[in-house]
């Protein structure tokens, strides 16, 4: 009789139990928590960003939910989240700078929400601009310092001549402010700038007349 009293206090108590909580903790599992993803960096133009919480931890056999909410854009964006309440959801950008996304999964009545961010590299802008040194003969001065890029991110730069004659010295080739001396035989230079974010790249070539050296050096740019 006591052995069948204690089977039935236990029963008891496991039915307070599922009764209190709906199901019995697992401690099996880790407790939830939700995770949106590493952040990202893409170029404009990618497409579809793929968003995905399948990082996101609790018990397996539980019924998860998932909601993913685009909580910041560029001011006059119009993206949206597609398919917002699956695990894996879609982010299109349709303008260069940052979206902020927020997951929030639900299970057994408990939440956790985790975000992430998706950054849209747009790409810079070249601008080659050139002039004839004042203190020695054939001295041309490279400036590239006018190139911009819509991101603020630093910049690289590279300068070559195209089909390199004998008489060109290019000089500091890899600085935004280049120099070039030019022997007097050679009327014009063709000069390629290639300037580089680090992801995306502009390229323009700039056709430098050197002409014996006349009092100007005119400058054509060929744009890439």
């Amino acid at each position: 009789m006591r052995a069948y009293g204690l089977l039935a206090g236990i029963f008891c108590l496991l039915i307070i139990m599922f009764a209190c909580n709906g199901t019995a903790t697992d401690n099996r599992y880790p407790p939830l928590a939700a995770n949106a993803g590493a952040d990202v960096t893409v170029n404009l133009g990618t497409g579809d960003i793929q968003l995905d919480g399948s990082g996101s931890r609790g018990n397996p056999a539980n019924n998860r939910l998932y909601h993913w909410r685009l909580t910041g854009a560029p001011k006059g964006s119009h993206a949206y989240v597609d398919k917002p309440e699956q695990e894996q959801a879609h982010l299109t950008p349709d303008l260069a700078g940052l979206y902020e996304l927020q997951l929030t999964v639900f299970e057994n009545g408990k939440s956790d929400s985790d975000s992430m961010k998706v950054r849209v590299n747009s790409p810079p802008s070249a601008i080659i601009q050139s002039r004839r040194g004042t203190t020695e003969q054939g001295l041309f001065i490279l400036d590239a310092t006018a190139s911009i890029d819509p991101d603020h991110d630093n910049l690289s730069y590279h300068w070559t001549v195209v089909n390199q004659p004998s008489g060109v010295q290019l000089h500091r080739a890899n600085r935004a402010l280049a120099s070039m001396h030019v022997d007097p035989s050679i009327n014009s230079v063709k000069l390629t700038l290639t300037v580089s974010d680090g992801l995306l790249i502009d390229r323009k070539t700039v056709v430098i007349e050197a002409g014996a050296y006349a009092s100007t050096g005119e400058e054509r740019v060929e744009g890439d």
